[in-house]
């Protein structure tokens, strides 16, 4: 690499760490100089913000993701990584999301060529790991199977997207593709975050001045997180104004338990998590849509 390309890329990279921004990195596991699939991939996540790089050249493009959601506000860094010659200790630095693609069509060869990867990610150490392809075969017989997809994954600690997921597979509520990708950075509780004043967004429900939180949540927040008196724990006894924050701070915790269940624990595994949520804002058990009288605990 030129001298002078050297130091424009060092000068963007200090720019993005004054701006206390976190890395999400997109990688072609199959050829990471072939960026298409992933490229589009960050446009659709970036959708009305500038789709073009803050930083280009032969190693990588850094794009940076203002994040704005109903909850908070969060910078991020989406590096598209087009070689393994900066994977050091300094580019490791703030990684947070990791997300791969192979080709499912390729048999074998896409999970031998995802298994290369694994050194590195786990040398990152990334809270949020994802394996994208085009679409899995429900047999194999055409492309690998969803089920050894599913096993891998679940065996390395990844989530499994579709892109082009078959509509019989997938729950019509339930994200897939592009968009599953982008919820899961968003759902990501990011170092740098800032909340936003939730008084305004929930106070058509309940006023977190005076209305506690109700005995049911700590039972489902409890299941939920795996340890008995886990709710206490986040909440303390004062029940102020920001019990709600507290609690969201648990949604990646939630998340990552969810994805590594089974399919079929999935779907319920969130409904209780919305269930707890619900509760802890103050509301009726009886109000929630689907409730039921034989719930058991969650997973």
């Amino acid at each position: 690499m030129p001298l002078l390309e050297i130091f424009e890329f060092c000068s963007v990279i200090n720019s993005v760490n004054n701006m206390d921004s976190q890395k999400a990195v997109f990688i072609n596991a199959m050829d990471c100089t072939d960026t298409k699939i992933m490229q589009h991939i960050i446009n659709e996540i970036l959708f009305d913000q500038s789709c073009q790089p803050e930083l280009s050249n032969s190693d990588m493009d850094l794009f940076l993701y203002a994040a704005n959601t109903k909850y908070y506000n969060a910078k991020i860094t989406l590096s598209l990584l087009k070689t393994k010659s900066i994977v050091n200790e300094t580019f490791a630095s703030g990684i947070e999301a990791v997300i791969l693609y192979f080709d499912s069509k390729k048999e074998q060869k896409g999970f031998k060529k995802l298994e290369s990867w694994l050194p590195y990610v786990e040398t990152w150490n990334p809270t949020i790991k994802i394996v994208v392809c085009d679409r899995c075969d429900r047999d194999g017989s055409n492309a690998v199977s969803r089920t050894d997809a599913q096993n891998w994954c679940l065996d390395k600690g990844f989530e499994l997207v579709e892109l082009e997921p078959d509509p019989e597979d997938y729950d019509e509520f339930e994200d897939t593709g592009t968009k599953r990708v982008k919820n899961a950075l968003l759902a990501h509780i990011w170092p740098n975050i800032t909340m936003k004043d939730l008084t305004n967004a929930t106070k058509k429900n309940v006023d977190s001045k005076t209305t506690p939180l109700v005995p049911d949540s700590r039972k489902y927040f409890d299941q939920l997180l795996g340890k008995e008196g886990e709710f206490d724990d986040i909440i303390g006894e004062e029940n102020e104004q920001d019990n709600f924050e507290k609690l969201f701070t648990k949604l990646a915790t939630l998340k990552d338990q969810a994805t590594s269940l089974p399919p079929d624990q999935r779907k319920k595994y969130a409904e209780n998590t919305v269930r707890a949520f619900w509760t802890a804002l103050g509301g009726d058990e009886d109000e929630f849509s689907g409730s039921s009288s034989d719930d058991n605990d969650a997973g």
